[in-house]
């Protein structure tokens, strides 16, 4: 279950990164609360250890753990440093399950 869990994460980072596309369908919003353990300068990518990320209505959508999301806001993402708190909007197109973090706050 665990080698499951990773192959699928690792599959949602390679898809969450590929950047914005236009033309692209609706997206999803969940709320993510987390602390930031690294941060890919390069990929403009940080990994978050994460509690529960839920729609506003409180629907699961992730159970907690470590992941990478990318943030597509440069000067967003220039703010960011290792250790800091966070609390973030991920949004996830529908139709191809890219995903990414946006509107973050410092908690």
């Amino acid at each position: 279950m665990l080698r499951i869990v990773a192959v699928l994460c690792v599959l949602l980072a390679t898809l969450g990164c590929s950047g914005p596309k236009a033309g692209r369908g609706p997206t999803k919003e969940y709320l993510l609360s987390g602390k930031i353990i690294r941060i890919n300068e390069r990929s403009r990518v940080v990994t978050v250890r994460h509690g529960p990320i839920r729609s506003a209505s409180g629907q699961l959508w992730m159970e907690p753990m470590t992941m990478d999301f990318p943030v597509r806001d440069p000067a967003g993402f220039g703010k960011l440093k290792v250790g800091l708190k966070i609390r973030a909007k991920v949004k996830q197109q529908e139709d191809d399950y890219d995903y990414w973090i946006e509107q973050i706050e410092v908690e």
